[in-house]
């Protein structure tokens, strides 16, 4: 299960991941932050074959800062492999994320690279993956 949380005491939100077993029980629950006083969201994951959970989404690094695409490689307890910002001049964020072909990770999203408000679609393959 995936999204976010807003942080205890805190005007701002987290993302968060929570491993579910097929019964239904919380194997383990965890909020992951990029910034002590930003907005971090995280939309869509996916499983690797060889077990790992890649999760994408935005964060911003403070509440007035625009978004920037958010990547997060965890292992199957949690733990933190990888991290990748995605840095726009005008923001950014990613929605979804697959496995393609077997081979080969994608996420699709928007960011606003001129600066001016027009939305280009981005898209970044094999840019958050470690194994």
């Amino acid at each position: 299960m995936i999204g976010y949380t807003t942080r205890t005491g805190a005007n701002t939100v987290s993302g968060h991941v929570s491993r579910i077993s097929a019964d239904g029980a919380t194997i383990w629950s965890r909020d992951f932050s990029v910034g002590a006083a930003g907005n971090d969201k995280l939309q869509s994951g996916v499983r690797l074959p060889y077990g790992n959970l890649v999760f994408i989404g935005a964060a911003s690094t403070h509440s007035e800062a625009p978004f920037k695409g958010w990547a997060l490689q965890l292992d199957s307890n949690g733990k933190v492999l990888a991290e990748r910002l995605f840095d726009e001049p005008g923001g950014g964020r990613f929605y979804d994320v697959e496995w393609v072909r077997g081979k080969m990770l994608v996420a699709v999203g928007a960011a606003r690279r001129d600066g001016n408000g027009n939305v280009d679609g981005i898209v970044a393959r094999n840019s958050i993956q470690s194994k």
